[in-house]
């Protein structure tokens, strides 16, 4: 199971942890490991029960700050192509709400602190425990040769050694969409999404973060086999197609 240290000691250094030694770490103290240990096995299974084996892998993996779309780019492409039907698809905040101490989390905190408050401590609490369970999910499926549709910002330069090392030694093909909106209509979402999930987003995180992307777009269109951007207002990502 420790792929990380035998078959692929520099697939993404320092960014996927082991997942049994680094768990403990950073679950909140209260919760037994072994109660987590049996949701995350469940969320494991759910995922990787429809993926199939390929000979020629692919992983597609999305680019794109906050509220640029990614999300809305991923659920068209499982939902408009068939082919991504039996793809892992892998978004840490899917995972978070699949725990069920998180949705437990959720409604106890939001009761007593009210809806913004109550998520914004959820989310604080179980958002590296999710990120830990989701890249052991991805080495599991990178060792399984799946094709894996990887919904992320892209931001982080680990990123980039995964997309080279997994093309070199498990030979997947690599493809890149890059979500790059006008900003005018980034700040307009995330404007939505705040008052329809109670959830403030800093106009400078957004700016941070699409900033570190910028940096690495570069270095990404010079590693992945696919690489296509979407810089509209709709970015309809129905038509990629490779």
């Amino acid at each position: 199971m420790n792929i990380i240290n035998n078959l692929m000691p520099n697939i993404i250094p320092e960014a996927i942890p082991v997942f049994y030694e680094k768990i403990e770490q950073v679950l909140p103290p209260e919760i037994p490991i072994e109660l987590f240990y049996d949701n995350a096995k469940k969320i494991i299974q759910q995922k990787l029960s429809s993926c199939v084996a390929e000979e020629y892998p692919v992983i597609l993996h999305t680019a794109g700050t906050v509220g640029s779309g990614k999300t809305r780019c991923c659920m068209t492409l499982l939902n408009s192509l068939p082919k991504y039907q039996h793809y892992l698809f892998l978004q840490f905040d899917d995972i978070m709400e699949s725990l069920s101490q998180y949705q437990i989390d959720k409604e106890k905190y939001c009761h007593r602190f009210g809806l913004r408050e109550g998520l914004e401590q959820s989310f604080q609490r179980w958002e590296l425990p999710a990120r830990i369970l989701g890249y052991h999910i991805l080495e599991k499926a990178i060792e399984h040769r799946f094709n894996i549709l990887f919904e992320h910002s892209a931001s982080l330069q680990s990123h980039v050694d995964l997309l080279k090392n997994i093309k070199k030694m498990y030979g997947y093909k690599t493809q890149m969409i890059y979500l790059n909106p006008p900003e005018k209509v980034i700040m307009k979402r995330l404007s939505r999404r705040g008052n329809k999930d109670h959830r403030h987003t800093p106009p400078h995180y957004m700016q941070e973060r699409k900033a570190k992307i910028e940096k690495l777009i570069p270095v990404y269109k010079n590693i992945v086999d696919v690489f296509v951007e979407y810089n509209g207002e709709d970015n309809d990502c129905s038509n990629f197609n490779y």
